[in-house]
């Protein structure tokens, strides 16, 4: 068989390397399984955070109502509740004909909380090169 391997899975799983000819498969981009990780990468995209703020500001709202406010599609808004919801930031309850989306604080308290605990780290390690600094300036 001539010229480089087949990929055998997915295309969106494989891309052709800079300084080759041969396809090289690579991993698609998925949600770590838990953790800061997770909640992290459902807020990393533009238009789920917006839907935070909305579920914030707004407070519940049904798919539609997420929609009018989006630059989205309902489709899409639907699909990124989808990740948020995974991710145990919104979480949704059926209301007649429509489910009501509401976000879960603890969750995004779990967030502020990861979040200090790192500022504090960089705090700490800031002073401690302040402080070798100055004794090395001694």
């Amino acid at each position: 068989m001539d010229g480089p391997p087949r990929p055998t899975s997915s295309p969106s799983t494989w891309r052709a390397p800079h300084d080759a000819k041969a396809a090289v498969p690579t991993a698609p981009l998925r949600a770590p399984a838990a953790g800061p990780a997770r909640l992290f990468t459902a807020l990393a995209d533009d238009n789920r955070l917006a839907i935070v703020e909305s579920l914030s500001e707004h407070g519940p709202q049904s798919i539609t109502a997420l929609a009018r406010r989006a630059p989205v599609t309902r489709q899409a808004v639907r699909k990124h509740l989808a990740v948020l919801e995974t991710a145990g930031i919104a979480t949704s309850k059926r209301h007649g004909r429509e489910r009501i989306w509401h976000l879960e604080p603890g969750r995004l308290a779990a967030a502020h909380a990861y979040l200090d605990r790192i500022s504090h780290r960089w705090d700490d390690a800031i002073d401690r090169l302040g402080a070798y600094l100055e004794k090395d300036r001694e």
